[in-house]
């Protein structure tokens, strides 16, 4: 917190996501997303399950006129990571905070 009380957020709680007893970073995951020519910010956090545990969610914002379905962004991930590094479910958002 500054000086004028505004709150920067500077680092995650929590590096990993623990899914199955896998580990799952969230950079590693937003690193691919964010390669999506549509996606414009990306975000991933953890999610709870009841059978995995924690799987991983994404929080996307797309670029400004563009438009993405969820399974095209999932399609991206299947090719570029392993399979219980591709998130679970995706949240299009207008910003995030």
């Amino acid at each position: 917190m500054d000086e004028a009380g505004q709150v920067f957020v500077v680092d995650r709680k929590k590096d990993i996501i623990n899914t199955a007893g896998f580990k799952v970073f969230p950079a590693e995951v937003e690193h691919v997303v964010a390669a999506h020519p549509a996606v414009a910010l990306v975000a991933v956090g953890r999610q709870a399950d009841e059978l995995k545990g924690e799987i991983a969610k994404d929080y996307v914002v797309l670029k400004p006129g563009a438009q993405a379905e969820a399974e095209s962004i999932l399609a991206l991930c299947r090719r570029e990571l392993a399979a219980y590094k591709v998130p679970r479910s995706i949240q299009f958002l207008a910003d995030l905070p």
